[in-house]
């Protein structure tokens, strides 16, 4: 809706605005209510009731032609990362199994949605989280602050060939997926109503950042995922010492890098940015160097070392993508 209104002009300081007064009566303005007013980079203005006003829509999907698990679940995470605080699902006949069990999968991986109304031809699904419980740059620290304990805690599992640490260590990254997508579910939120924007507390210029400092964060935790299984693909044998404490002294590097960039991004402090991606092109450097040492190993042993070495490499791409980001903050 646009709606074109003409400043008028009290006193001699005054300029007053009329508001429609259709969307005065949806929102439930009474006289005497109070208004926030909040100017934007691009010299705009949001006006946003102080008054808490509930979201009630509500997505409906039909189940009825709908087999497959995987299908239900992209629908569900499309509605859910649209910021629909209920989702309904129904069919006209029982839903299967499979579509139930992926449903159900799906909604214990998330943050906020719960299954609060079940019978065999229906789900109701609903978001549980209020957008200010947790503001996007705390949930971005939070998910940065997991990677880096899986990533530190890889290096005792390597050095240890702990294969019950590197479980340990797979089964956190669970928690960075979740706070991925309620980070993208915010995001989108915010994109879709500028009100959100002063709830989860973001600026205007920093949707874009957020979206990639925290793909990039979710990215990581895959790669130390990667990293975890290799160890517990070992084969019960002594693995080369030496190549071992090279992987350990490479791997802690990244995680210093990584530490580096995240602290850039939040203090938006190019010089330290600047420094983490000339460092990132030093530590690739080192990888070249190691990729010979592997040639001699036993088949199973060689794959899982290059496995390691190429995720740590992945891990100091993606920290300098971070601290590029950082830069774009300052822009």
């Amino acid at each position: 809706m646009s709606i074109n209104r003409k400043v008028q002009e009290t006193g001699s300081s005054t300029y007053i605005v009329s508001l429609p007064k259709s969307w005065a009566e949806k929102i439930g303005l009474q006289k005497g209510d109070e208004l926030s007013i909040i100017e934007r980079s691009d010299g705009s203005l949001i006006v946003s009731p102080n008054l808490r006003v509930e979201d009630t829509r509500e997505a409906v999907v039909d189940l009825t032609k709908i087999e497959d698990g995987d299908f239900a679940t992209r629908i569900f995470l499309t509605k859910y990362l649209a910021g629909y605080p209920t989702i309904k699902f129904h069919s006209e006949r029982p839903i299967r199994p499979s579509v139930r069990h992926a449903l159900s999968e799906i909604v214990s991986m998330l943050l906020g949605p719960e299954i609060i109304d079940e019978s065999p031809k229906k789900i109701e699904i609903k978001d549980l989280l209020s957008a200010g419980d947790l503001p996007v740059e705390k949930a971005i620290r939070r998910a940065y602050r997991v990677t880096s304990w899986m990533l530190d805690s890889a290096w005792d599992a390597l050095e240890k060939v702990n294969k019950k640490m590197a479980a340990e260590i797979q089964k956190r990254d669970r928690s960075v997926n979740r706070l991925y997508f309620l980070v993208l579910r915010q995001l989108t939120m915010a994109l879709r109503d500028p009100i959100q924007l002063k709830n989860l507390k973001i600026e205007t210029y920093d949707l874009l950042n957020h979206r990639s400092v925290i793909k990039s964060i979710e990215r990581i935790g895959d790669h130390v995922w990667r990293i975890a299984d290799s160890i517990i693909s070992f084969p019960d044998t002594p693995l080369p010492e030496k190549i071992v404490g090279k992987l350990i002294e490479y791997g802690k590097e990244v995680a210093q890098l990584l530490e580096e960039a995240m602290n850039s991004y939040f203090a938006k402090d190019i010089f330290l940015a600047n420094n983490t991606i000339k460092q990132q092109g030093e530590l690739k450097q080192k990888f070249k160097e190691l990729d010979h040492e592997f040639f001699d190993l036993e088949t199973v042993i060689a794959i899982n070392f290059r496995i390691i070495a190429d995720s740590i490499g992945r891990i100091a791409d993606y920290s300098a993508d971070i601290s590029e980001l950082a830069f774009n903050r300052t822009g």
